[in-house]
């Protein structure tokens, strides 16, 4: 019996790629000296890995919740112990044990292991995303206006409210798996893709610091899914 071959995303790694770049763009605001602005784009590069990672949460193995977390924590953890200890050993970082062990200095990935938490009976028990979208959605909308940023871009302030705000990006990125065969690329997907990214950083000019950022999600994930959909190109 012939043993089927399961085909790879490509158009996932083509997220990643352009995630990662963004990311680490968005830190080296020292080597572009007087041009700091240009080190950009740590914002649309989290999103990208948030929609990324729902969507491959959903891709793969069903299992008892035991087996399935502790794949995901080994895929992640050999990562934060050794960045931890290259920190302080090589860098002099005073990173604490506990800091370390719990990724204490990485909100990424703290918020990355609690989503994991949320999303596995979704993902185990193949609940309808139709419905759980948007629920989350409104109450990232409704739960706004009652943080305040103090003025800042919403993607730079460190807060717990933006970990609910990527906790729905990655549910949306699920939502994306469901429909993967549905989506092609187009040639309009990549004007609409500049489109907004433009739109997104408008907003978050014109909106900074008030409640009003939040319309900043509607281009946010329109980015997300033409990335992706830009990734299928042949």
């Amino acid at each position: 019996m012939k043993m089927e071959v399961k085909k790879r995303d490509v158009a996932v790694d083509f997220v990643k790629f352009i995630a990662t770049i963004l990311v680490l763009n968005s830190h080296m605001g020292v080597c572009y000296g007087e041009y700091s602005i240009l080190a950009t784009g740590g914002g649309i590069g989290d999103a990208l890995f948030f929609f990324i990672s729902g969507f491959t949460l959903f891709m793969g193995k069903k299992s008892g919740f035991v087996d399935w977390y502790k794949r995901r924590i080994s895929r992640i953890y050999p990562a934060i112990l050794a960045v931890g200890i290259v920190a302080c050993l090589v860098f002099n970082k005073d990173y604490t044990f506990m800091e370390v062990m719990f990724a204490g200095r990485y909100w990424f990935l703290q918020c990355i292991l609690i989503s994991y938490l949320l999303l596995f009976p979704l993902i185990r028990y193949d609940w309808n995303l139709k419905v759980f979208i948007p629920l989350s959605v409104i109450s990232v909308i409704t739960f706004y206006p009652l943080f305040d940023f103090n003025g800042a871009i919403f993607y730079g302030v460190d807060n717990y409210y933006r970990w609910i705000f990527f906790f729905v990006v990655m549910l949306i990125g699920g939502g994306i798996y469901k429909i993967k065969d549905s989506i092609t690329y187009e040639w309009w997907c990549i004007p609409l893709a500049v489109a907004c990214v433009v739109a997104w950083y408008g907003i978050n000019y014109v909106t900074k610091g008030t409640a009003w950022i939040i319309l900043s999600m509607i281009p946010l994930v329109g980015i997300c899914y033409l990335t992706y959909a830009m990734g299928k190109h042949s």
